[in-house]
């Protein structure tokens, strides 16, 4: 039986070319435009990969990539995109479910070659690896940078994990039964379980990774993705401790931290902040002494330095 590829793209005449080449090898294909990926995926019930072009779209076209995921979660999903992709792209590709990335077609030959091989490595790839209980997940070396990363169970597919480090941005595909297993929370004093951090961090993929970082140390975490939802949390509940990035979209956190210390008065709230553009002494003296921030954490940092830091600040006594 012919293979079947789910081409999306918003150029006709590239969707010609490509499904030219492709049914020229034996394969059948359905193309359809960006606007028309929900109905594509819904008619094709079961492809055998999707090809699907999110050139200059930023993070809408990974949003519709995490839903193609969600609705074919075996199925090899190729991103075409422009000419270069930062790392930061790519991890977001990732996240989002991609398999793989190529550039927007210079080459038709090529990217046929490269779609074949991507079916006989779906095709010979081990079945999942067994996992170890729901919800402790396992971890990595970045080969890049030696961080320990985690690694969720769900991201574990026919036998392998895609890996973005997000400490270096470096990407990585790992065999399953090269994981070792992720810390058990409950190792961790249970003098320290339950205290709630609210997490302000705009980037998506290290919002999650420092929440699962604290989650993982017995904390209890929420994340938003700026100022505003966080001043809005804070009218709904009342953190342990606020972990922010600085440079945040609508309210820079040196003014969110005065603000957090405002509206919780007289017992403010400890802020600690986080930043990999703000590095010099110069800066962490300022949000110490003129925005009241009760420690400083400048990126990359290691897990345990996060921990141990939030751990100091909250066995400090109140004021």
């Amino acid at each position: 039986m012919a293979k079947h590829i789910l081409l999306i793209d918003e150029s006709k005449e590239v969707s010609r070319a490509l499904q030219g080449l492709l049914e020229a090898e034996g394969y059948e294909v359905t193309t359809g435009l960006k606007g028309e990926a929900e109905a594509l995926a819904a008619a094709c019930s079961s492809p055998d990969l999707l090809l699907m072009d999110v050139s200059g779209e930023g993070e809408e076209g990974y949003h519709r990539c995490r839903a193609l995921r969600e609705r074919f979660p075996e199925v090899p999903i190729i991103l075409m995109t422009g000419a270069t992709l930062s790392d930061a792209d790519k991890t977001l590709g990732l996240e989002a479910g991609a398999d793989g990335f190529i550039p927007r077609p210079e080459n038709y030959p090529e990217i046929v070659e490269y779609i074949a091989e991507r079916l006989r490595v779906h095709r010979a790839a081990a079945p999942p690896a067994a996992v170890g209980p729901r919800g402790r997940g396992h971890r990595a070396t970045c080969p890049e940078c030696g961080l320990a990363v985690r690694v969720s169970p769900n991201a574990i597919k026919l036998g392998r994990a895609k890996v973005a480090c997000p400490q270096c941005n470096y990407v990585f595909v790992v065999a399953a039964e090269r994981l070792s297993p992720a810390s058990d929370p409950a190792a961790q004093p249970k003098a320290d379980r339950g205290k709630l951090i609210l997490v302000v961090e705009d980037v998506d993929f290290f919002r999650t990774y420092v929440s699962e970082l604290l989650e993982e140390a017995g904390f209890r975490a929420e994340a938003v993705n700026d100022g505003y939802a966080a001043l809005e949390f804070l009218d709904r509940a009342r953190p342990d401790l606020v972990l922010t990035d600085l440079l945040l979209p609508g309210i820079h956190g040196f003014d969110l931290c005065r603000q957090v210390k405002d509206r919780t008065a007289p017992r403010p709230v400890p802020v600690v902040m986080m930043t990999g553009v703000y590095k010099s002494l110069q800066y962490q003296v300022e949000a110490q002494l003129r925005y009241q921030a009760d420690d400083f954490l400048v990126k990359p940092f290691k897990p345990e330095d996060l921990i141990a830091k939030i751990l100091r600040v909250l066995e400090r006594p109140t004021t």
